[in-house]
């Protein structure tokens, strides 16, 4: 909204907290007044900020947007992805995108009402952070994850949670040396 909004372009701004604050601020009073920002919330003027009310302000971004794109969001930290997977459901959106494992998540979490389709754009490693030159937690790592590989583990947990997207379980990657 800011880059917008600084670079002469029209607002709207989708408000999850105080609409009294915003208002409050010089630049933002500036915009209102000169038309620039137009400020929207479904709550009270002087409501704080919470979580589910910025989840409900994104339910409304959704509702008013004719395109979304989710630049980075964790998955089931709520708000954008859970808005985005909302509005999926809804129809008002068709089609999101992401990387694959997260969407056969979502594809798993509601059978039959997802699924994924095409390509992939490209491959991603997935990493664990560990401290630069732990080598001895990097082996423990390693070691669980290989035991994972040889036991059967890794493709039973993938098949619990990924399978029911129909998502066959590729083959383990190989971590990285320690």
């Amino acid at each position: 909204m800011n880059s917008a909004f600084d670079e002469g372009g029209h607002v709207v701004g989708v408000l999850g907290d105080s609409l009294q604050q915003a208002v409050a601020k010089p630049g933002m009073r500036k915009g209102v007044s000169g038309g620039q920002i137009c400020l929207v919330t479904p709550f009270a003027p002087d409501v704080a900020f919470s979580v589910g009310n910025a989840m409900a302000r994104n339910k409304m971004i959704y509702g008013l947007a004719r395109c979304t794109v989710v630049v980075a969001s964790d998955q089931d930290t709520g708000g954008t992805w859970a808005g985005a997977v909302e509005a999926l459901k809804n129809g008002a959106v068709d089609a999101v995108t992401t990387d694959e494992v997260i969407l056969a998540g979502y594809a798993a979490q509601s059978p039959g009402v997802f699924k994924i389709v095409g390509k992939p754009f490209s491959e991603e490693n997935y990493g664990i952070g560990l401290k630069k030159d732990d080598t001895e937690l990097c082996t423990k790592v390693t070691d669980a994850l290989k035991k994972m590989e040889s036991d059967g583990a890794w493709k039973a947990a993938w098949d619990k949670n990924l399978g029911p997207a129909g998502l066959a379980a590729p083959a383990p990657p190989t971590p990285a040396a320690c």
